[in-house]
């Protein structure tokens, strides 16, 4: 029967756990780091540089496109009517200044997702006796099917009404204000020239639908 000399052992036994040791090691280096959160609440922007690139890109062109098809289809109030968008402001009863949607219903079911020559709601800020002035578009779209279009970027949120969840692309002069979570007030001042202070401001802050 072979012999092993004391030495040999430990010398054996050093070598495994010198060899597990490192292999262990190795899968710790080895382990990603956590990805940087793109939406950390109570923030209302993303963080950019966190995102997809891609993500930022498709979020950019949807953002431009919302602010080019807004300024030509949408110059005025009358303008969004003879479209077929409805709603009135004497139908709402909060304390002015605040933001007022009018809204097109046909284009909930229309097949259309995110199509800035198709939104599902436009958004009006009304501080009278200053004529309205339009400051977002609102994309709608049943809840739980949101696209997978920039989805990292995209803040769906819902407004309560039990079926939807919506996002906006709001008219400021950057992309992370123009897709924040709520209305960027400080960056809409600036690219407005308008104090956009609201008595009411939880009236544009939505809920988080059930699966967020």
């Amino acid at each position: 029967m072979p012999s092993f000399s004391a030495s040999r052992v430990v010398s054996v036994g050093l070598l495994v756990a010198t060899s597990t040791v490192a292999t262990i090691g190795l899968a710790i280096a080895q382990e990603p780091a956590p990805a940087p959160r793109v939406w950390s609440p109570p923030s209302i922007y993303p963080d950019l540089a966190a995102a997809p690139p891609k993500d930022v890109a498709a979020a950019d062109r949807l953002w431009r496109r919302s602010k080019r098809a807004a300024k030509r289809m949408f110059p005025t109030v009358a303008s969004a009517r003879r479209r077929g968008f409805k709603g009135h402001v004497k139908n709402v009863h909060r304390p002015k200044p605040f933001f007022f949607h009018l809204r097109k219903p046909a284009y909930h079911e229309d097949g259309r997702e995110l199509d800035p020559r198709h939104p599902e709601a436009i958004v009006y800020w009304y501080d009278p006796p200053r004529p309205m002035v339009l400051v977002a578009f609102m994309y709608r779209v049943r809840e739980g099917r949101e696209p997978a279009l920039a989805r990292s970027v995209l803040p769906w949120h819902s407004h309560c009404d039990g079926w939807s969840v919506v996002m906006h692309t709001w008219f400021t002069g950057d992309l992370r204000s123009g897709i924040a979570r709520r209305p960027p007030r400080p960056e809409f001042a600036t690219a407005f020239n308008r104090d956009f202070g609201d008595p009411t401001p939880d009236s544009a802050a939505g809920c988080q639908p059930k699966h967020h």
